[in-house]
């Protein structure tokens, strides 16, 4: 996380590998032989971000009598956190979603954890083809983070069109 909060505040084409290095405390040679380029030291620390916040929404009761409520409201938590500290998840999500091939397995990994997410939020209800919506949801989210990053949308845009899909894919 440290590499984060460095790379926030030199900004993200500014900062580099040495200057990472040094905000963690690491050799060049330690932090090259942990993680082969500078987007994915930073998308690891997004994923490490992405297990905590996974792991408050799965200790939160649940709120919403829907499984559309429940989605929404995760969605709207997933935007609160994108706002809560905007600087930071821009650095982090557009290392993540960088074409540099050692980020590619880390979006899979943020993938499954919106599955993951979208899925204990449904719950036990019973959703028709649960899979194609969890699929359906995971696409959305990640082709909101992608807008959100070239366009430089606020929280509430994010929070406005994923609300917009699960309504269209849960109900309104």
């Amino acid at each position: 996380m440290e590499a984060t909060r460095a790379a926030a505040h030199h900004g993200y084409d500014a900062v580099s590998m040495r200057d990472l290095a040094k905000s963690c405390q690491m050799s060049m040679t330690t932090i090259y032989r942990l993680c082969g380029s500078k987007d994915q030291l930073i998308a690891e620390a997004h994923l490490e971000g992405m297990v905590e916040f996974r792991r408050r929404v799965a200790v939160r009761p649940r709120t919403g009598a829907t499984a559309r409520d429940r989605v929404a409201s995760v969605m709207g938590s997933f935007a609160t956190a994108l706002e809560d500290d905007e600087v930071r998840s821009r650095v982090m999500l557009r290392a993540l979603y960088a074409l540099d091939a050692d980020a590619s397995d880390l979006r899979a990994e943020l993938g499954a954890s919106f599955a993951t997410i979208i899925d204990a939020a449904i719950g036990d209800a019973d959703v028709v083809d649960r899979e194609a919506v969890i699929a359906t949801l995971t696409h959305v989210m990640d082709s909101v983070i992608r807008t959100w990053l070239a366009e430089r949308h606020d929280g509430a845009w994010v929070r406005r069109e994923l609300d917009g899909a699960v309504r269209v894919v849960l109900g309104p």
